[in-house]
């Protein structure tokens, strides 16, 4: 699906189009006293989002199937509605994403995301924060750990004036000796 509409919109695009009503825009701006209303929005995503894995079987059935799909199944676990309803909640939350990335740029812009490499940096805070991609072990409070640690090395980068390629390389390092201590740590606990 990816592919049909990258192609498409390589065809057709032009540019940023339309426009949002500025009321829309006070949702990427506002404030309530000091916190931004992006911010209390994400934590109340966040909140939702662990209520939903640590709180409900349906959560524990997605760590599961994450897990292993094959010993979900074995263990009575739908894997089928499982599966389809971990899409439905990433396509969701992408949703929530494109509206406020629409409330922030005043316009619809597609290609925001890859060229903004928010597709890359969303996978490497969520593998920072500590999930594994494999499956099975993850969590919400790791994942915003991640986008807190990335989003203070741009603003620290962003203040020094540093070369945005080399922000890329810092950015590549801090992930590379993530993994690699999450590695050595997994095997250090198998060997004792």
């Amino acid at each position: 699906m990816a592919l049909l509409l990258g192609g498409y919109l390589e065809h057709r695009y032009t540019g940023p189009a339309g426009s949002v009503p500025r009321s829309f825009q006070h949702l990427g701006y506002d404030r309530v006293g000091p916190i931004p209303v992006a911010a209390l929005v994400l934590l109340l995503v966040a909140a939702g989002a662990w209520w939903y894995l640590r709180r409900t079987r349906a959560g524990y059935h997605l760590y599961a199937v994450g897990g292993d799909v094959d010993v979900a199944r074995l263990s009575g676990v739908r894997t089928g509605r499982t599966i389809v309803t971990a899409h439905v909640l990433c396509s969701v939350a992408a949703g929530l994403a494109g509206v406020f990335l629409a409330s922030r740029l005043g316009s619809g812009a597609p290609y925001v995301g890859t060229d903004a490499g928010f597709d890359l940096e969303s996978i490497a805070a969520v593998v920072l924060g500590g999930t594994v991609l494999a499956g099975g072990r993850g969590g919400v409070v790791g994942t915003i750990g991640g986008v807190l640690i990335l989003s203070t090395l741009d603003t620290v980068f962003d203040d020094l004036a540093v070369d945005p390629f080399f922000k890329d390389v810092v950015r590549g390092v801090v992930l590379i000796v993530a993994v690699a201590l999450y590695a050595r740590r997994r095997l250090s606990r198998r060997s004792v």
